[in-house]
């Protein structure tokens, strides 16, 4: 290998380099030949790519703006908007995917490429509006304008919104459909837009290569790229790498997951300190990592010691783009790959980032699989809740990516915050211009709250920066407390001294918040609630029914309910006719429950219809709360007197049997 020709290899991204180094490796093995993009040779209706198909069946399921491409940017100086428009329409005329729409033939999705299509600008005009509701209203539009649903049958797929703020400042929005662009879209249409506009101004002819092929003739070479032997070496690969991960990350969360994931989110600006790009930078130098896969062992550090989770799978973007002839090109090329990082064995974080290193290239070198297409072919256990494989996805880059250049202008690329967030987490580090390095941290709002990702945010800035005092420390050692969350745990939240009531029993205890808050709400079970007094009431007339079927000082209740306001009525009833609760899970194996019998010498036990056949030949003496209610609503509603003191016994709980047989422990009122 020639030094110049190293020196190239050396250049190259590890995600190219990866996949270089493997496609020579495979040429010498196998002999597959990935052959040239050709042009299709007829003129009709195409098919979609793998990603296409994906994109277009979720945006006939999901909301229409999740899979929007927004770029928003601040133009000052005198915008020329006639040469704008003709710059966008000539970008359109150069990319049919930009004028392709997608309809049904034969029960699929297919391409349909318009000869000639135009995208107009929308205008509006803010120089009016009073200064404190400029914003406000341009905001407004943003969000309105790049949330607006494409029809993917007929419409141009992409949007130009203009908003003059005031004389030479104004703010213009392009947006188009993920399944026309993504990320490495926007150098080409920026690169193209600025070739057009500045020809249209000088009168002058625009100088740029006729593009080598479209994007339907990528579609159709992917189809027949991805069959036989090369498939097969690809989904071998990911079917190993993924062999018994877990299928969802247990991460904590504000609210509990909603049963059909809501794409509904919000995104936050981030920043890091100046002084840590370089520290981390270096950090990666010495164990010939990037800083991508630095950050990789960073983030899946952070996901374990918030989850508890050892093994950890998160998902990153990749280009697509390795062959030249689609470098030129607008269109949906990039992919995602799974990363899946151990923690089990509490590594340092040097040795966590050679093994992320590894996986990285790995995962890089048999990109091609569509992910869509691993999905088919793992087939998880399919969850409407949540995304397959991953729900955590990262991106950390190195390069400044310039703001759209037109001559005499200055332009500032916007933040824009659709409100929509496709993971449970999607966090974007790359320069945000030169020397500072931040990025976007995108959430799903119906888990989390902006304080808690914020919080989290502050705990990964803090973990870098211990990364880069001390990388051989081990994983769980690391810091991630601010020296305030610090203090409060260790000072003011360990300040547990208290008095506790002496010598009164539990359901003492109860009686007591009744006479204080008797209206307030004491339990609730969905829609369902019972008062402190409503609580009491019916605990006090089982109790009484209790009583009258000998339950008194040790005689032991069990309680076998599925979850429900009876269940804490039973528990609380138990303890007032002087009798011992003994928990029993209607999960348990039957065998578990019948030792638990055997062991109490047949007891009393309140259950349910429903669950009365599990206990049968247990020799337990059954009451069934769901028939006999009656009866006991017949009892009197105040409270039975007993002897009961805190030295009695008010509870059994039996271990889990995990080394044996299960055993009953007893706990009295005091020891609750």
């Amino acid at each position: 290998m020639t030094s110049d020709f190293q020196e190239l290899l050396n250049k190259l991204s590890p995600e190219k380099r990866a996949l270089f180094q493997r496609r020579l490796q495979e040429q010498h093995a196998s002999g597959i030949e990935l052959g040239s993009i050709a042009r299709r040779q007829n003129s009709g209706p195409c098919e979609l790519s793998f990603a296409q198909e994906l994109m277009w069946l979720l945006a006939q399921l999901v909301d229409p703006g999740a899979y929007h491409v927004p770029r928003a940017m601040r133009i000052q100086g005198p915008l020329n908007v006639e040469a704008l428009h003709y710059a966008l329409n000539q970008v359109v005329a150069r990319h049919e995917i930009l004028r392709t729409t997608y309809r049904i033939v034969n029960g699929r999705p297919m391409q349909f490429i318009s000869p000639s299509s135009s995208v107009d600008i929308a205008r509006f005009n803010l120089s009016n509006f009073p200064p404190r509701n400029r914003q406000l209203e341009a905001d407004r539009i943003l969000i309105e304008e790049g949330r607006r649903p494409f029809d993917l049958s007929r419409d141009v797929l992409l949007r130009a919104v203009l908003i003059e703020m005031a004389p030479q400042d104004c703010l213009l929005l392009l947006v188009t459909h993920h399944i026309a662009s993504d990320g490495e879209s926007r150098d080409v249409f920026f690169r193209e837009i600025q070739v057009f506009y500045t020809a249209f101004i000088e009168s002058k002819r625009p100088h740029l290569p006729e593009l080598p092929i479209q994007y339907a003739d990528y579609a159709a070479w992917q189809r027949n790229l991805l069959t036989g032997e090369f498939l097969e070496q690809l989904l071998s690969y990911w079917k190993k790498h993924l062999a018994g991960a877990p299928r969802l990350l247990t991460f904590p969360s504000d609210r509990p997951r909603p049963a059909v994931q809501s794409f509904e989110g919000a995104a936050h600006t981030i920043s890091f300190p100046a002084g840590l790009l370089s520290a981390l930078k270096k950090l990666s130098r010495e164990e010939g990592a990037t800083l991508f896969m630095t950050g990789l062992a960073a983030v899946s550090t952070l996901l374990f010691r918030y989850s508890g989770q050892s093994d950890i799978v998160i998902g990153t973007p990749v280009s697509g783009r390795n062959r030249t002839e689609v470098e030129p090109l607008i269109g949906y090329f990039s992919n995602s790959v799974a990363l899946r990082i151990n923690h089990s064995s509490n590594p340092t974080f040097r040795q966590l980032i050679k093994q992320a290193r590894e996986v990285a290239l790995g995962a890089f070198s048999h990109q091609e699989l569509p992910f869509e297409r691993l999905v088919v072919e793992l087939q998880p256990q399919r969850d409407l809740s949540y995304s397959p494989i991953y729900q955590v996805m990262i991106s950390v880059g190195e390069q400044w990516r310039k703001a759209l250049d037109l001559p005499a202008l200055r332009v500032s690329m916007l933040p824009v915050d659709l409100g929509t967030a496709k993971f449970d987490l999607n966090l974007g580090m790359g320069m945000k211009e030169a020397q500072v390095w931040g990025g976007m941290l995108t959430y799903c709002t119906a888990l989390f709250d902006p304080s808690t990702i914020m919080r989290m945010f502050g705990h990964l800035q803090n973990l870098l920066e211990g990364i880069v005092e001390n990388p051989d420390q081990r994983i769980q050692s690391l810091p991630m407390l601010s020296e305030t969350e610090r203090r409060r745990m260790v000072s003011e939240w360990n300040s547990t001294a208290v008095k506790f009531p002496v010598g009164k029993t539990i359901h003492e205890l109860v009686e007591e918040q009744v006479e204080r808050i008797p209206d307030s709400i004491a339990v609730s079970f969905g829609q369902d609630v019972l008062s402190y007094r409503e609580l009491d009431a019916r605990a006090n007339q089982l109790a009484h029914y209790l009583r009258s079927r000998s339950v008194g000082p040790e005689f032991s209740v069990g309680i076998y309910l599925n979850r429900s306001l009876l269940l804490p009525v039973a528990l609380l009833a138990v303890l007032k006719a002087g009798g011992v609760c003994v928990p029993l899970d209607p999960a348990y194996p039957s065998e578990r429950v019948a030792q638990m019998m055997d062991d109490l010498h047949g007891p009393l036990v309140l259950t349910q219809s429903g669950l009365s056949a599990n206990l049968q030949g247990t020799g337990a003496k059954l009451v069934l709360l769901s028939d006999d209610w009656s009866g006991v609503a017949a009892e009197n509603r105040s409270r039975p007197t007993n002897q009961i003191a805190a030295q009695d016994l008010a509870y059994i709980i039996f271990t889990s049997g995990s080394t044996g047989r299960p055993r009953g422990v007893k706990l009295t009122h005091a020891g609750l």
